[in-house]
């Protein structure tokens, strides 16, 4: 029982070091994604030793995000997140334009299919992406799109490949 107490000391003494050293990488990380694509005068971006994301403005004042902006911070943090962690774990994102408006959710799009590395599953809606749109924007970094449908008058759902990149 000594051991394992003195064991648990250990764990709790390497704990706090290695979180605050993951949050500040993270933090850091996610902070130069979203700068390079925000719109607005937002200065800095960071998670502070709560975990409570905090962009300002260059003013200093405290920036309100609005959903675009969330939606952006959130993806950054999530690469970051995986990045930091060296887990390559699929990215799926559902519906990433709930919310969002196109200029951001275009950014949204560029981030995580054009510059990432890792495997990233989108479901848009149609109203968010259509096939035309994805193909012209995307298609060199999709590895495949697909669509579903429904024919007239059954009640069985097909997946329809719209596009395969061809290496």
């Amino acid at each position: 029982l000594d051991l394992i107490e003195v064991l648990n000391n250990i764990c709790q003494l390497a704990k706090d070091p290695f979180r605050d050293t993951t949050r500040r990488s993270v933090s850091s990380l996610s902070e130069k994604a979203y700068l390079s694509m925000i719109e607005d005068d937002h200065e800095s971006m960071e998670i502070d030793t709560s975990f409570r994301l905090k962009v300002k403005h260059k003013n200093n004042d405290t920036a309100i995000l609005t959903p675009g902006q969330m939606g952006l911070a959130t993806y950054c943090i999530i690469d970051a997140l995986s990045v930091i962690s060296d887990v390559k774990f699929p990215l799926i994102v559902d519906s990433p334009g709930q919310g969002i408006d196109m200029g951001y959710m275009s950014k949204i799009f560029k981030y995580i299919l054009g510059e990432s590395a890792r495997q990233v599953i989108v479901l848009p809606t149609t109203a968010e992406m259509d096939s035309a749109t994805v193909v012209g924007d995307y298609g060199a970094s999709v590895a495949s799109i697909y669509h579903l449908q429904r024919p007239s008058g059954s009640k069985a759902t097909e997946i329809v490949e719209t596009h395969r990149r061809t290496p």
